[in-house]
């Protein structure tokens, strides 16, 4: 892992996401990207009809307007300072950008350009409608990203995963692709792995056909120190959550479509679900991606 991406918006959760970027530098002796988008017209528009300075909304004043953007812009200046401090002080290389987009995909893009392995996150999570049509930050971004994209949860900076949990049919393209990408990335770490196949009442697998999907993923990638279950639940998510619980899991990796617009509200995201409602940092791959890296 030589470059770590962080999206940042300079929040509580984005500072935790950058701590844990740090953490893995440390770790791998790589180099961490912290991006901020700041599209002027979009959030000058914003402010003039949510929060507008003096008078009416829609009548800011060029300025109004000048003095928006100077604080804006000594905002983003303080924010990337503190952050240069703190890398300094751990002996990491940081490269700032400010990026004229608040897009998600804008944002995927650029770092999948900048030549990074990994995308660091924090999510809250979203409830409701939201999720359903919207979803968190975290989940648009992953959305769009074709790279990895590890999401932190809570507010305490990710730790070096101990048993991690890979979850998987073990029988569609790609999947492979997706575990040897995940050890490339992680690669000389040591930790358990627990591979685990949800069984469901509408996806039932026979224990014969269950046994032979693992045996050939296994002959294929040749982990070591790993574990292997069918864990029984009522629904995929539902069995991930509580598989998770049960096996005192603290990374769990998942693959994911990267549905959007109509379709991901048709077809709905398990990864984008499962980010949402996990209490422990889900990584996810782009399962599309991995499929030419060993599928």
């Amino acid at each position: 892992m030589n470059n770590i991406f962080v999206p940042s918006d300079f929040s509580s959760d984005s500072a935790v996401a950058f701590r844990s970027a740090l953490r893995f530098a440390q770790l791998y002796g790589a180099r961490v990207h912290v991006a901020h988008g700041f599209s002027l017209n979009a959030e000058v528009i914003a402010s003039d009809f949510v929060s507008p300075f003096q008078g009416l909304p829609g009548n800011m004043s060029p300025e109004q307007i000048h003095d928006f953007v100077n604080l804006r812009e000594q905002l983003i200046a303080d924010n990337f300072a503190q952050m240069n401090k703190e890398a300094t002080n751990k002996g990491i290389e940081l490269v700032t950008h400010k990026i004229d987009s608040n897009d998600f995909e804008v944002l995927a893009g650029f770092a999948e350009s900048q030549g990074c392995d990994l995308v660091v996150m924090a999510s809250q999570g979203s409830k409701g409608l939201e999720e359903t049509l919207i979803g968190s930050n975290t989940q648009k971004f992953v959305r769009y990203s074709h790279l990895p994209v590890l999401v932190i949860k809570g507010k305490s900076e990710l730790d070096t995963p101990r048993r991690v949990a890979f979850f998987s049919t073990f029988s569609q393209k790609g999947e492979r692709g997706v575990y040897n990408r995940f050890r490339q990335v992680f690669a000389g770490q040591e930790f358990h792995t627990h591979f685990v196949m949800i069984n469901t009442p509408s996806h039932f697998v026979k224990t014969p056909e269950a046994n032979k999907r693992f045996g050939n993923f296994i002959d294929s990638v040749s982990p070591t120190n790993y574990e292997w279950t069918v864990y029984n639940d009522s629904s995929i998510e539902e069995g991930i959550l509580s598989s998770i619980e049960q096996y005192g899991i603290d990374l769990a990796v998942l693959a994911t479509h990267g549905f959007t617009g109509l379709k991901r509200i048709f077809y709905n995201s398990l990864t984008e679900s499962v980010i949402n409602h996990a209490a422990i940092p889900v990584l996810s791959f782009p399962l599309a991606q991995a499929d030419g890296n060993g599928s």
